[in-house]
C-alpha cells in the first residue's frame, strides 16, 4: 500500500479507549501477517485520538492537571467531552471500509465514518493533520476544539502570523486589552469545517488585521446578537409552554452549546455588548451552568450599576430591560421582572424580541426555568 495514496479519515466512536484498543489489536494482527506472501497483505493503520493527547487538561486527582479552580475544572471537562468521540485513521478508503466491516468492529463501541452536514465522509489532508497533531502535542499552546460554529463568518477576519496554522485566514472570537498589550482568542476551522480550534492569548504581532469599517462591523455584530436572541426566545418559549419534543430537546442542546461558545466575545458597541451579555446569562441558565451563571450575573449587575450612573437619556434604552429580564430568569427575583415590565409600559420599545422576552418572563410558568 503506497503511503502517498492514503488519506486521513475522521471517524467516531462511543468509546475512544475501546476503539484504540481494537485498532491496536488490528495492527498486531496485520504485523503478524506481514511475512505472508499474499496479494492482500495489509500495512498497519496509523491513527490519532486527540482525546488521549488533550486529557492533560482535565481535572480531578490528576498529578499533571493544569486547572486551578472549579470553573477551570468545569471548562476542561467540557473540552474533554467535545473531543471524546473522534478518532482519525490514515488508510486507503477501501481498506478502511473493509476494516470497519470486520466482526470486532460490529459491537457497541464500533468505529464509523463521520459525515458532514451534506452527508459526505470527512477526509483530511496529511498537511492539516500534521499541524493539528503538532498543536495537540505542544503543551505551550492553550486551545480547545469544538464542533464548528455556524455563521462564524459574521466575526472579524484576520490572517495568522504564528502557530502551526500561520498564513491561514481565521476569525477573532475575543479581543481584549491588557497591561502587556492586546490579546486575542481566534478560531481556526479544521477538517472541512467539521471542527473549530480556539487559540488563546495571541499577541498583536501574531495576527494581521483586515481593514473593515466600524459601521459594517457593528452591523455584523447586531445580526449575530439578534440571532442569539431569537434562538433563545424560541427555546424559552418551548420550555415555558412545555411544548418540547425529544428532537427539539436535542436540537436545543446543540443551539445552546453553539451560542455559549461566544460568551467571551467582546463587541465594539457598548449597547450590543450588553445585549449579548444578557443573552449569555440566559444561555447559562438554560444550560444549568452554575459557575457560568454566577459569573455572568455579577457582570450584568456591574453593567446595570454603570448605567445607573449615566444620564437618563443614555440609560433609558432597551438594553436595561434585556439585562433585567436575564437576571430575573437566572435568579427568580421578581424585582428584575417588574423593572423590565415597567420599562416596556413606559417606553413602548420597538423591539419585538424584547417585548416577547418580557412577556415570556412574566408568565407564571417561567418559574420553571430557574428551578
Amino acid at each position: 500500500m503506497s503511503a502517498s495514496q492514503q488519506q486521513w479519515f475522521l471517524l467516531t466512536s462511543s468509546d475512544p479507549k475501546v476503539a484504540e484498543e481494537q485498532l491496536h489489536i488490528e495492527n498486531r494482527r496485520r504485523e503478524d501477517t506481514q511475512h505472508l506472501r499474499e496479494p492482500l497483505r495489509q500495512n498497519v493503520l496509523e491513527y490519532f485520538i486527540p482525546y488521549q493527547f488533550l486529557k492533560r487538561h482535565q481535572t480531578g486527582d490528576q498529578p499533571h492537571t493544569r486547572t486551578k479552580d472549579a470553573a477551570d475544572a468545569y471548562h476542561s471537562n467540557q473540552i474533554r467531552a467535545a473531543l471524546h468521540r473522534y478518532v482519525f485513521v490514515r488508510a486507503l478508503k477501501r481498506d478502511l471500509e473493509r476494516t470497519l466491516r470486520q466482526p470486532w468492529n460490529v459491537s457497541e463501541h464500533r468505529l464509523q465514518f463521520f459525515h458532514d452536514k451534506q452527508g459526505r465522509q470527512v477526509s483530511v489532508s496529511h498537511d492539516e493533520m500534521g499541524k493539528f497533531m503538532q498543536a495537540c502535542a505542544d503543551e505551550r499552546l492553550k486551545f480547545e476544539v469544538w464542533p464548528a460554529i455556524d455563521d462564524i463568518e459574521e466575526l472579524q477576519e484576520v490572517q495568522l502570523l504564528s502557530t502551526p496554522f500561520r498564513g491561514q485566514r481565521v476569525k477573532v472570537l475575543e479581543k481584549r486589552h491588557t497591561r502587556n498589550g492586546t490579546r486575542f482568542t481566534i478560531e481556526v476551522k479544521l477538517f472541512n469545517g467539521t471542527f473549530s480550534a480556539k487559540f488563546y492569548d495571541l499577541k498583536d504581532e501574531d495576527v494581521q488585521y483586515d481593514h473593515d469599517s466600524e459601521r459594517r462591523q457593528v452591523s455584523r455584530d447586531s445580526k449575530l446578537v439578534t440571532r442569539f436572541q431569537r434562538d433563545l426566545i424560541g427555546i424559552l418559549s418551548r420550555r415555558i409552554h412545555q411544548k418540547e419534543t425529544d428532537q427539539s430537546r436535542r436540537d436545543d442542546v446543540v443551539t445552546l452549546d453553539n451560542i455559549y461558545n461566544f460568551r467571551a466575545l467582546q463587541l465594539q458597541s457598548i449597547p450590543l455588548r450588553r445585549r449579548c451579555l444578557a443573552m449569555m446569562l440566559i444561555c447559562a441558565q438554560l444550560r444549568h451552568d452554575k459557575v457560568g451563571r454566577q459569573t455572568l450575573c455579577a457582570a450584568v449587575e456591574s453593567e446595570l450599576q454603570q448605567m445607573a450612573r449615566q444620564s437618563e437619556s443614555r440609560a433609558a434604552t432597551d438594553v436595561r430591560a434585556y439585562l433585567h429580564v436575564a437576571l430575573y430568569l437566572a435568579t427568580g427575583q421578581p424585582q428584575y421582572r417588574d423593572a423590565a415590565k415597567a420599562y416596556v409600559r413606559q417606553h413602548s420599545p420597538k423591539s419585538e424580541d424584547l417585548r416577547r422576552l418580557v412577556t415570556l418572563a412574566s408568565r407564571r410558568e417561567a418559574s420553571r426555568i430557574f428551578r
